[in-house]
C-alpha cells in the first residue's frame, strides 16, 4: 500500500479560516433567532409576572387595599401594566468578531422596562384619582419610591370599606405611609426586576435552546 505523508503548508491560515467560519455561522444563527427570542422572552416574562409574589399579593391579598386600587379595577389595571411592559421588551445582539484565531465575544441584550419604566408609569391604569382629585401612581410607588414616605398625615385602616373594599386612609397628623415591604422597590430592585432575576436560569435555558437550533440550521 502506498502511503503519502503530506504536510500542511500554512496551518495558521487554516486555523484563521476555521475561526472565521465558526464566528460567521454563530452570528448568522443568533441573528436568525432574534425574533423567536423576543417572542419567547415576552411570553415567559408575562407568565412569571402573572404568578409573581407581587401579583398574588395585589390580586388575592390586601396589597390592593394598601395602594388604594378600586376593587373592580385591580385585575384590568394590572393586566394593562404588565402587557404594556412585555410589549416593550427589546432584544439586540452585538455580533462576535474574529481576529486571527481569537474570538471577541458577542453580546445579547434583553431590555425590560426602558427609561426607568416610564412606559408603564405614564399609563392611565397606573394612576388613581381620588375624590379630592389627588393622583396616586401605584406603579411608580412600587417601582421607584423604595422606603420613602409617600403620604404624610395619614394612616391605613383595614376593613371592608374604601375604594378597594379592603382598607381606607384616615387622617392622623403624626403618621406616615410607605409602600409595605417586600413590595417596595427602586429602579434597580423592584417586583419586576426581582421576578426576572429569580428566574434567570429559565431565560438562559430558553435562549440557549432557541439559538442552538438556529446555529445548527446556519451550519448546514
Amino acid at each position: 500500500m502506498l502511503e503519502a505523508r503530506l504536510k500542511l503548508q500554512n496551518p495558521g491560515k487554516i486555523e484563521r479560516d476555521i475561526t472565521k467560519v465558526l464566528v460567521t455561522t454563530i452570528n448568522k444563527g443568533v441573528f436568525a433567532s432574534l425574533k423567536n427570542i423576543k417572542s419567547a422572552t415576552q411570553n415567559l416574562t408575562l407568565k412569571l409576572l402573572k404568578h409573581s409574589d407581587f401579583a398574588q399579593a395585589l390580586l388575592h391579598g390586601r396589597l390592593s387595599g394598601d395602594l388604594g386600587l378600586p376593587k373592580n379595577e385591580v385585575n384590568p389595571r394590572f393586566d394593562k401594566v404588565i402587557n404594556t411592559l412585555v410589549a416593550g421588551i427589546q432584544v439586540t445582539y452585538t455580533p462576535m468578531k474574529a481576529a486571527g484565531t481569537n474570538i471577541t465575544s458577542g453580546n445579547l441584550l434583553i431590555g425590560i422596562g426602558k427609561d426607568d419604566f416610564k412606559e408603564i408609569i405614564d399609563l392611565f391604569a397606573a394612576s388613581i384619582i381620588t375624590d379630592k382629585l389627588d393622583i396616586l401612581n401605584w406603579v411608580e410607588w412600587t417601582l421607584l419610591k423604595g422606603d420613602q414616605v409617600v403620604i404624610l398625615g395619614y394612616d391605613i385602616k383595614y376593613g371592608n370599606f374604601g375604594r378597594s373594599g379592603l382598607a381606607v386612609m384616615i387622617e392622623k397628623a403624626s403618621s406616615v405611609w410607605r409602600v409595605p415591604p417586600p413590595f417596595d422597590g427602586t429602579a434597580n430592585d423592584n417586583w419586576i426586576n426581582r421576578t426576572v432575576r429569580d428566574h434567570i436560569s429559565q431565560y438562559e435555558t430558553l435562549l440557549e435552546n432557541i439559538i442552538s437550533v438556529e446555529i445548527q440550521k446556519a451550519a448546514l
